[in-house]
């Protein structure tokens, strides 16, 4: 792009010294000015098309980081069951698997809402918040919402407490369970 400005500009300049008749008006401020406005046009357009190319790269990869579930990977929970943990799907394996089909996660929040799988034990096609803190390579799981009607109903549910995992804060205001302990397979 700055080439061909750059090429504009000359031929523009050329056409103006008087070479060319239609260009030179013999009135020399006009002439000065169609000479500026072709400079000014040139520099403008290449400078905004290197800035556009500059920010779209920088905006494509922060989005692509924010697509992934920073707990992702295959856990065993202190009551014995598999956990499988994707941006996708939550799997949670007592000998039966019960499927949750990830809609959205915050990790910041530590918080997946998740549609439970048809064929779950319990509460089929309902809707499941969990809540989880990480600590080390422990991650504290809470099933804090666990039938809620809808997806909205499911990201709206009352938090569970978060303060300390490992003593209680799962399933409040109702219940204060301590959240299941997940570590990685030895």
């Amino acid at each position: 792009m700055l080439h061909r400005a750059f090429f504009l500009g000359a031929i523009l300049a050329a056409c103006a010294d008087g070479s060319d008749d239609k260009m030179n008006t013999g009135d020399t401020a006009a002439d000065a000015d169609a000479d500026t406005d072709a400079d000014t046009d040139a520099d403008t357009d290449a400078d905004t098309d290197a800035d556009t190319d500059a920010d779209t790269d920088a905006d494509t990869d922060a989005d692509t980081d924010a697509d992934v579930l920073d707990i992702a990977g295959t856990y065993m929970s202190n009551f014995g069951a598999t956990f499988q943990i994707s941006e996708m799907e939550v799997s949670v394996d007592y000998g039966t698997p019960d499927i949750y089909a990830v809609a959205s996660f915050d990790n910041a929040a530590g918080v997946i809402i998740a549609q439970n799988a048809t064929m779950n034990a319990y509460n089929g096609d309902l809707w499941s918040r969990f809540e989880y803190v990480v600590d080390g390579k422990t991650v504290f799981w809470c099933q804090q919402a666990f039938a809620a009607e809808t997806q909205l109903d499911a990201e709206n549910a009352e938090p569970a407490n978060r303060d300390d995992p490992s003593m209680g804060g799962c399933g409040v205001p109702v219940n204060n369970f301590p959240y299941t302990v997940l570590t990685p397979p030895k």
